[in-house]
């Protein structure tokens, strides 16, 4: 079942505006599912990270459009996505991306997974390789020993314990080398 997702104006909707993306509402395992599609060409699924949305990939989704068909849902329990009706397990999750795959793409995608999205696209793609025509990975998680420092743990957890717009700016702050580029660069984004 596929529906238009139909909001007012707020600020997801300001950014996706003067995209040539859809928005779309999908089931996937039972996940209602916000998904964002848009281009002509291979498909890609691009998966974002702990925290985030789709939205995450909109630096790169303006170039990717031209060359691909580009699919970026919302991971379950994420940005506009709901969460399962029972607890989602790690197989629950590799079944929602099976048939995200299989209702979105005509061909096997190239996969690319950001953060927990990485560890997904690869524990999904060494049980489905062969549904897949290629594998990026960009910073996930899992496939080494994880050991922050201190400052990033500390402010990962103040942020998590007391999620306010400072604690935001201190963790972010942890996770990239030249925040204040980055800012600049975005804009009002």
């Amino acid at each position: 079942m596929t529906t238009q997702v139909q909001r007012p104006q707020g600020p997801r909707e300001q950014l996706l505006a003067d995209l040539p993306i859809t928005e779309r509402r999908l089931q996937f395992a039972g996940v209602s599912t916000a998904v964002l599609e848009g281009g002509d060409g291979p498909p890609i699924v691009l998966l974002h990270g702990p925290g985030e949305s789709a939205l995450w990939w909109l630096r790169v989704l303006p170039d990717l459009v031209t060359t691909n068909r580009v699919i970026i849902p919302d991971l379950p329990g994420h940005g506009d996505s709901e969460g399962s009706n029972r607890t989602l397990t790690a197989e629950g999750v590799f079944g929602w991306l099976d048939e995200l795959i299989e209702q979105t793409c005509s061909t096997p995608p190239t996969l690319v997974g950001h953060l927990l999205g990485g560890a997904i696209a690869a524990r999904f793609a060494s049980d489905h390789g062969d549904r897949l025509q290629r594998l990026v990975l960009v910073d996930s998680l899992g496939l080494g020993r994880f050991r922050p420092s201190a400052r990033f743990a500390f402010g990962l957890i103040r942020f998590l314990v007391r999620p306010t717009e400072r604690a935001y700016h201190g963790f972010f702050g942890q996770c990239m080398s030249d925040r204040d580029a980055v800012i600049e660069q975005m804009g009002e984004d």
